[in-house]
């Protein structure tokens, strides 16, 4: 089916304040890449609460048809992580980084998800 994991594109790591659009990658670093999607809306949606972000994906990987940004308290199913490549671990390999996803039967939120993934060894995932 077709899942909307997070990813590591937020606004509740940054110094910003209330600036809405201000998103940064876990890591802190400043977010150059974009794939904002409208599928009947414009995102990223500028509500204040709206601060994590989501991709689409099914098993093939993640779709083309946008991020959303949405409540980092919302449970989902599913989190994209990152680490150095260690293939035994790996769905994909890219740019030298090892790629998973994790399908979870109880819906976490976005701070457990940065969790789960550290003890995994990585980060949700950061798209540059």
């Amino acid at each position: 089916g077709l899942l909307s994991c997070y990813i590591g594109l937020n606004e509740i790591l940054n110094d910003a304040g209330n600036d809405e659009n201000a998103f940064v990658w876990v890591d802190g670093s400043n977010s150059t890449y974009r794939n904002f999607g409208t599928l009947g809306r414009n995102y990223p949606i500028p509500i204040e609460e709206h601060d994590c972000v989501r991709a689409r994906y099914r098993n093939t990987g993640i779709l083309s048809q946008g991020w959303v940004n949405a409540e980092c308290t919302t449970a989902r199913g599913c989190f994209y992580c990152s680490k150095p490549a260690t293939p035994t671990e790996c769905d994909l390999i890219y740019d030298g980084s090892c790629h998973r996803v994790f399908e979870v039967s109880t819906p976490i939120n976005w701070l457990d998800a940065q969790s789960s993934c550290a003890i995994w060894g990585g980060d949700l995932t950061s798209i540059t």
